[in-house]
């Protein structure tokens, strides 16, 4: 006897995702524990929170001070929230932000250090 084979597709939607981070800039005086809260948003291309995805963060340069933690997990509104905390010496300082394994959506915040 013949046998009919009926295969099923399946369509999957790929999500594209975009991150956006606030502020963009912030200026924080040296030498009284200056701190700013960094916001990193990630959703995807119909504009739905992304969640439970981890973000990283990283201070890009060496007059830098620091940002912790350097990973947080997306909530149920797509938010990861970091804090950095104000170097040593006067100068400008990125701060780059992107989604674990998505280098290529790293966003960036500039910090004055003055």
């Amino acid at each position: 006897p013949e046998m009919a084979v009926i295969t099923q597709r399946e369509w999957l939607r790929v999500r594209q995702l975009l991150l956006q981070v606030s502020p963009e800039r912030a200026r924080l005086r040296l030498g009284s524990d200056a701190v700013v809260e960094l916001h990193a948003v990630l959703r995807d291309d119909a504009g739905e929170p992304v969640t439970r995805t981890d973000i990283r963060a990283d201070v890009v340069d060496a007059a830098g001070g620091s940002v912790a933690p350097e990973t947080a997990v997306s909530d149920a509104d797509g938010r990861a929230v970091f804090v950095y905390t104000a170097g040593d010496r006067a100068a400008d300082v990125r701060v780059r932000l992107w989604p674990e394994g998505r280098p290529r959506l790293a966003r960036e915040v500039l910090v004055e250090q003055v």
